[in-house]
């Protein structure tokens, strides 16, 4: 106290001041946490589930956003799965922690209050099995299954690949429930026999655990329509690059004339060089003959027309190597126009390739599908797919989803039975439908048993 009462200081400490601080430090007031925490909501309201974006929106945020979606509610529903199914660890909690985490942070950064909200009780709950080191028990688990399938359906709805949830509001207000009852009276002691048995079961598989390290595979987001230019300027080049080759097959063809015209050339200049041979030596002959005087004039003509056909000779052997050398000009540029083209239909090739996804990427979809038909109706179903590795545009693939889950919802309401019902047929409580995808040449083909 007394450095900071010397007089050194522009401003030192009083004496009455010095007294009051010397009190405050020797007794300390600790804040508890909760005290500062507010209470949490007991209600749901419309708003606390809205996507709505706000005014002044980043659009580099919204494309993080965007991003993040299908990777972390990927690994929170697909956690969330093997806890349900009984298959699930300690790891499988902390990963749908995290993926709670990452998403209300994005979500809150970009101003989404229906995930912010939705995550941020979520992530409370599951601190709460962290710290306790349990599992949820069967209708917790239930919950944080539905709150992952009302996830998926929102970020489907900000991609813009579905409608927001109807069942938001409901899944939101249980969330809430669980998690003032946590709160209130700690976490629910587990299931003794584990989580499996709820309804809508899917096994987990390999190729299903190896999707989200291929999740983590960086990304580029691209607009469809720069896609879809990038394919019409490739097929512009193709198409281009015929265009050349039919151009370089009639220059070609007309090289092959010039070069025909000019072997007869180059006969004609030999045969007039013979005749201009036996011409002179016909004159020295009938001279000869006749004793007549060597006449200078005549010799003069004969050495000029015999030079012209020797000249011709040699521009007729010129041509000739010319149209060689054109030609082969022309079999380098036809290898050159052939490089040309295969390069762009590798080039066409990878363009197509940016629009193809693995049919895994719907699996969620179809499993979210089947758990909400299968809440709807009280039926317990496997939902198991084959040839999730199979490739398809996303066009079709996006179209075919729709199509899909109709068929799956009208196989569990028409072609499976109760569980009850079943167990007095003697039959598996759990019904189970097939899916598998494949080729059929460059076609995909699509099989579904039950």
């Amino acid at each position: 106290m007394q450095h900071l009462r010397d007089a050194g200081w522009p401003q030192p400490l009083s004496a009455e001041d010095a007294t009051g601080l010397a009190e405050a430090l020797a007794t300390p007031v600790f804040m508890s946490s909760d005290a500062e925490t507010e209470p949490r909501q007991t209600q749901a309201y419309a708003d606390d589930i809205s996507l709505a974006l706000p005014d002044d929106l980043n659009p580099e945020l919204l494309d993080g956003l965007l991003q993040e979606l299908p990777v972390q509610v990927g690994a929170f529903t697909g956690a969330m799965q093997r806890i349900v199914i009984g298959a699930g660890t300690k790891k499988d909690l902390e990963e749908a922690k995290r993926a709670a985490h990452t998403l209300k942070g994005a979500a809150n950064t970009v101003g989404v209050r229906g995930i912010a909200n939705l995550t941020h009780h979520l992530e409370d709950i599951l601190i709460a099995l962290s710290k306790r080191e349990a599992m949820p028990n069967r209708p917790l688990a239930n919950t944080l299954m539905n709150a992952g399938d009302s996830l998926e359906a929102m970020s489907e709805a900000l991609l813009g690949a579905g409608d927001e949830p109807t069942d938001a509001l409901q899944v939101l207000q249980e969330v809430l429930d669980w998690a003032n009852r946590i709160d209130r009276e700690g976490v629910p002691a587990p299931d003794e026999s584990g989580v499996a048995g709820a309804q809508a079961l899917a096994p987990v598989q390999p190729e299903q655990q190896e999707a989200a390290g291929e999740a983590a595979t960086p990304m580029l987001r691209v607009p469809a329509s720069a896609v879809d230019e990038m394919l019409r300027l490739s097929g512009e080049m193709i198409i281009s690059n015929g265009q050349l080759q039919e151009r370089l097959r009639q220059s070609r063809k007309q090289g092959k004339t010039l070069a025909t015209q000019q072997a007869l050339f180059q006969q004609l200049t030999v045969e007039l060089e013979n005749l201009v041979d036996i011409r002179g030596m016909a004159t020295r002959l009938q001279r000869v003959d006749s004793d007549d005087e060597y006449d200078p004039l005549e010799f003069e003509r004969y050495s000029e027309l015999h030079t012209i056909s020797r000249r011709l000779i040699e521009a007729a052997n010129d041509g000739r190597e010319m149209s060689a050398e054109a030609e082969r000009s022309f079999t380098g540029l036809n290898d050159v126009i052939e490089d040309q083209q295969r390069l762009q239909l590798q080039s066409q090739d990878a363009v197509m390739r940016t629009r193809m996804v693995k049919v895994k990427t719907i699996f969620s979809r179809l499993q979210r599908a089947v758990r909400q038909t299968c809440r709807l109706l009280g039926k317990q179903v496997e939902l198991n797919l084959a040839g999730t590795d199979t490739y398809v545009d996303s066009n079709v693939l996006n179209d075919l989803v729709d199509p899909l889950m109709h068929i799956l919802r009208n196989a569990i309401d028409h072609g499976i039975e109760s569980a009850e019902r079943r167990e007095e047929r003697g039959k598996n409580p759990v019904g189970r439908i097939d899916l598998s995808f494949g080729r059929e040449g460059q076609l995909p083909d699509g099989a579904l048993q039950r």
